[in-house]
């Protein structure tokens, strides 16, 4: 399951499960270990929902604090550390307001496994394993730490560098206590640089990386100016010949994969892209849906998934593409929104 809370309403929460709701939940929130349980449960509404690892329900909450057992200083206000049930027992997440950036395994046996967006069988685990599969080794840039989920991906003979604005994340993510991901299952060396990754990408050597992730745009507010044509273009002199740059566009209120689409053309890259939707038993390994673009230089370099039925041409005439003199975030919050309620009209371009 998949618990979150509500900013206005700390008594409801949305509750992503495959079986019927539990009567208890635990939450560390704050630095504060609180368990609830349940004295009545309102299902008030059922859907999909872009974080979920199966059905939805918003869920109301008559709660009693159990336990307050202090488990750290507290942190950022808007950092929450969840638990849940899931692969092999208990799963940790990490969660800002409503957007979930990570869970790992609490259980040995499965905590080196990448989980969420970055399990093997999603677009951004499919490419990892295809570079590796080709390559003995390989440079990763990653723009966005989340809980550090992809470096269970490197070997000994990989390296990868981490782009991310805020320290503490680093710190989080770096702290075994709370995620292992960077510290225990990475085999090979991880580098952090701090500050805002337009600048900091554009600061390393050209032609360096296999991969460039670009992982920042699935909070509320998205950071539009790293997913423009100047931007991509940017990001492109970095990516080897034959290397791949994701953009990882998994939203809830914003359809972003229009605009990308349209981007990756106007910034001189070949695109292709996926809608992954996994099926319940894949779920249950806590792989979540997830939409992405990769980019390359040339349709050499995107060749490898051009079999790959996954994968399809991108089509670049949905919209217009954002510059960092134009983006329309009205325009994909009203495309997502079309999606979810199948309203009539088209939405502006």
């Amino acid at each position: 399951m998949l618990v979150a809370f509500s900013h206005r309403r700390p008594d409801v929460l949305v509750y992503c499960a495959e079986s019927e709701i539990d009567k208890s939940l635990v939450v560390e929130n704050a630095g504060l270990r609180l368990e609830f349980t349940a004295r009545s449960i309102t299902i008030v509404h059922k859907g999909a929902d872009g974080l979920s690892l199966g059905p939805c329900f918003f869920v109301e909450f008559s709660v009693e604090v159990i336990r307050n057992k202090n488990i750290g200083q507290p942190r950022h206000e808007d950092a929450q550390f969840l638990m849940a049930s899931g692969i092999g027992g208990r799963v940790r997440m990490l969660a800002h307001g409503t957007t979930l950036h990570g869970a790992q395994a609490q259980d040995p046996r499965w905590a080196c496994q990448p989980l969420v967006y970055y399990a093997p069988t999603t677009p951004i685990g499919q490419v990892f394993t295809a570079l590796q599969l080709e390559k003995p080794a390989i440079r990763v840039g990653a723009v966005g730490l989340g809980t550090g989920s992809v470096a269970a991906y490197v070997r000994a003979s990989d390296r990868l560098t981490f782009f991310e604005i805020d320290p503490l994340v680093v710190r989080i993510s770096t702290d075994p206590e709370h995620f292992s991901y960077t510290t225990r299952c990475a085999a090979g060396p991880i580098d952090y640089v701090i500050g805002d990754a337009r600048l900091t990408v554009a600061q390393q050597p050209r032609d360096q990386y296999d991969i460039l992730l670009i992982d920042a745009f699935s909070s509320d507010a998205v950071p539009a100016h790293l997913l423009t044509v100047e931007a991509v273009r940017g990001y492109l002199t970095h990516v080897k010949a034959d290397g791949v740059l994701i953009l990882h566009l998994s939203n809830r209120n914003l359809d972003l994969k229009a605009p990308a689409q349209a981007v990756a053309k106007a910034a001189g890259g070949v695109a292709m892209i996926q809608e992954y939707r996994p099926d319940a038993a894949v779920r249950a390994q806590w792989a979540s849906a997830e939409d992405a673009v990769i980019v390359g230089r040339s349709a050499a370099a995107l060749k490898r998934f051009a079999a790959d039925r996954r994968w399809t041409p991108a089509d670049p005439t949905k919209v217009r593409p954002w510059t960092d003199d134009y983006t329309n975030l009205a325009g994909a919050l009203y495309r997502r929104t079309k999606e979810k309620f199948s309203l009539s009209p088209d939405a502006e371009r």
